[in-house]
């Protein structure tokens, strides 16, 4: 069943994810599924500090507030994988070989090897349970122009050949993390664990990974419930990683 939906669009913010959380500060009782989207965001925000680049009008930004309750503090990474299962399930409806998508661990979507959008979580933590979260999503759309320092971005627009309805992006994106939710709702976590490690970029095989002591060949072995990367190194030993503590080596574009 659906969950009535709170919906704030704006021309333009700094960051959908900082509108959301203030405007939480300032009424602490604000239902879940209050979504704000935005046509551009001046000073959006990604993963480990860094800015996201988009085009007014081009791309999808937005940052969906739940309440799950029913979440345990130390299983929180279950969010991450619905967010990232409910960006790539949206883009199936518009990418023909939707094998091409994948997760980026953590949570990274990507088309072959380009990123074609970014998730960025946010939680309000009790002692033993999630009292909020805001989950921020941009999402590249219309982009065809990247400026040289992002590594390897792609477009909706770049790989269909025309322009798509950011909105309509956006509406089928709410429905499909509704779609999902209910997994969590229903604590069916094993399934959305099970969907998550199946469309894990560099699911199978050894490949270039770099951590505090270098540049290694791993494979991918789990992904435990705190989030955590288990990766078995060529020589047989199995690391667990936290993120940032590792990171992909990518080929060059």
């Amino acid at each position: 069943m659906k969950s009535c939906i709170n919906l704030i669009h704006l021309s333009e913010t700094p960051s959908t994810n900082t509108f959301l959380s203030e405007l939480l500060k300032q009424e602490p009782q604000l239902p879940s599924w209050t979504i704000v989207s935005a046509d551009h965001q001046t000073a959006g925000r990604g993963q480990r500090g860094n800015s996201w680049y988009a085009t007014a009008h081009l791309n999808l930004a937005l940052s969906i507030l739940l309440r799950p309750a029913m979440v345990p503090a130390n299983r929180q990474f279950e969010l991450s994988e619905l967010c990232a299962l409910s960006v790539l399930n949206a883009l199936s409806q518009y990418i023909s070989d939707a094998d091409l998508l994948s997760i980026k661990w953590p949570n990274d979507i990507y088309y072959k090897d380009k990123k074609i959008a970014g998730i960025l979580i946010e939680h309000n933590l009790t002692s033993t349970h999630i009292d909020n979260t805001i989950l921020g999503i941009g999402l590249n759309i219309n982009e065809t122009e990247y400026p040289d320092f992002l590594p390897n971005p792609i477009s909706l627009r770049v790989i269909l050949g025309h322009e798509v309805s950011c909105m309509e992006v956006r509406n089928i994106l709410i429905d499909e993390m509704q779609r999902l939710y209910c997994h969590i709702a229903n604590r069916s976590f094993p399934l959305l664990h099970s969907n998550y490690m199946q469309r894990l970029y560099r699911r199978n095989g050894y490949h270039p990974y770099r951590d505090a002591e270098g540049i290694f060949e791993g494979k991918i072995e789990e992904v435990l419930p705190t989030g955590e990367l288990l990766l078995m190194h060529a020589d047989g030993r199995v690391r667990r990683y936290a993120f940032k503590e590792v990171e992909y080596v990518l080929d060059p574009q």
